[in-house]
């Protein structure tokens, strides 16, 4: 799981939160309406809220023990810790109900998950709570604004290609990855990204309809003046706006120098080739340079 973690000002105090970045683009999930918070006190926090060694090594593995034990429990997703105020809460999403033939509540068979590890952590005693929170309200309120889950993706990805060795200073073409329920919604934002000074790369049905319904992929490809955080994250926020417009979903980008950026060909979009012809039917399937 991919974290990122950041310090919100709230009531004079800093909140310091965590939460999962990979669960943002498929959030809500409404197979798992029921919000568990799973909460414990932080003995000896430092002046900036957060524990300290030695404490701090046995929240790890405490906050370590409830990922593995909840989830497995309910099949819950964790995806928010916040600490902070003397305190560190831990956000589950999970079914209300599992089982067949023996329901049993999720809400109850987390509190016994949780209640288990009292042995274990007794200078941490749990205390669980949980709700009915089908829009997700407690993870989607925890970052700072609407792109910020983007913003930090981004500011990631482009963090570890420039430790890799790529420079900041120069031109720098981009690939971005975007799919959608139908050709007539690609077609509206192939269109639209065009006219913004994205140049089409790929373009064409998936190899089997995605689990959100989308069945076309399209790829396009875009200069920045700079490899730097501002320039790459105003072209993506440009495109995730265009897809939302569209019922479509904005999947990520990558250097065009990267071999991950033929990575839209491979799942069954058809690459664009400049120098095809319509007419000639009778091409050997070429399109893989270029």
């Amino acid at each position: 799981m991919t974290w990122d973690i950041y310090p919100l000002e709230k009531d004079g105090r800093t909140t310091w939160t965590a939460w999962h970045v990979e669960a943002y683009g498929r959030a809500p999930d409404r197979t798992r309406p029921l919000r568990i918070d799973v909460r414990h006190a932080v003995n000896a926090p430092g002046d900036d809220g957060l524990p300290q060694e030695p404490e701090l090594t046995t929240l790890i593995a405490l906050r370590d023990a409830l990922e593995h034990d909840v989830t497995k429990a309910v099949d819950a997703k964790y995806v928010v810790r916040t600490t902070g105020g003397g305190e560190v809460v831990h956000t589950f999403y999970a079914p209300t109900q599992q089982g067949f033939l023996r329901k049993r509540k999720c809400a109850e068979v987390a509190a016994k998950a949780a209640a288990a590890l009292a042995e274990e952590f007794p200078a941490h005693p749990l205390t669980v709570t949980s709700t009915q929170d089908e829009e997700w309200s407690a993870y989607f309120t925890a970052f700072p604004s609407d792109d910020g889950a983007q913003w930090f993706a981004d500011a990631r990805q482009l963090s570890a290609i420039v430790q890799a060795g790529a420079p900041q200073d120069a031109p720098t073409a981009i690939v971005h990855r975007l799919v959608f329920p139908s050709e007539e919604a690609l077609d509206r934002v192939a269109k639209a990204a065009e006219a913004d000074g994205f140049a089409l790369r790929g373009r064409g049905p998936l190899e089997e309809p995605d689990e959100d319904g989308n069945t076309h992929g399209l790829e396009l490809e875009r200069e920045v003046e700079a490899f730097v955080l501002p320039r790459v994250h105003g072209a993506v926020l440009d495109l995730v706006q265009l897809a939302h417009e569209a019922d479509g979903q904005y999947l990520g980008w990558a250097l065009a120098s990267d071999p991950a950026a033929a990575e839209m060909a491979e799942r069954g979009g058809e690459r664009v080739d400049d120098d095809d012809d319509d007419d000639d039917d009778g091409g050997d399937g070429g399109g893989d340079e270029g």
